[in-house]
């Protein structure tokens, strides 16, 4: 069993994301209509950044893809997060609440973390 639960409810996105890296292709399928849905997310963050809601450290774009990242990750390799646990295995709660304090931690503005 996978210790965190996501958007495709069992990892099959980021499971195919990785094997599409793998290939290595010049073009992947979709690309255009995936691109353009990958653009709103990271303008979305950049929008953000701007209205000092989330931090401007890193580009949009980086800040969007480390947090999917860091979701991602759990599914990519179920089996090193069950080793790194092994004393206190990880449940879809305690990696879902791991993700949501690293990603406010990297999102959070620089003046907003100083008050803390």
């Amino acid at each position: 069993m996978l210790p965190c639960g996501g958007g495709d409810g069992g990892g099959e996105l980021t499971r195919l994301l990785l094997w599409e890296g793998l290939l290595d292709l010049p073009e992947v399928p979709d690309e255009d209509s995936r691109t353009d849905y990958y653009r709103t997310k990271v303008a979305a963050f950049t929008q953000a950044q701007q209205a000092n809601l989330i931090s401007d450290d890193v580009p949009g774009a980086d800040l969007a893809f480390l947090i999917l990242a860091l979701a991602g990750w759990w599914y990519a390799v179920p089996q090193m997060a069950r080793m790194m646990h092994a004393d206190d295995p990880a449940t879809p709660d305690t990696a879902r609440a791991a993700l949501m304090r690293a990603a406010t931690r990297l999102a959070t503005p620089a003046a907003a973390e100083r008050t803390r």
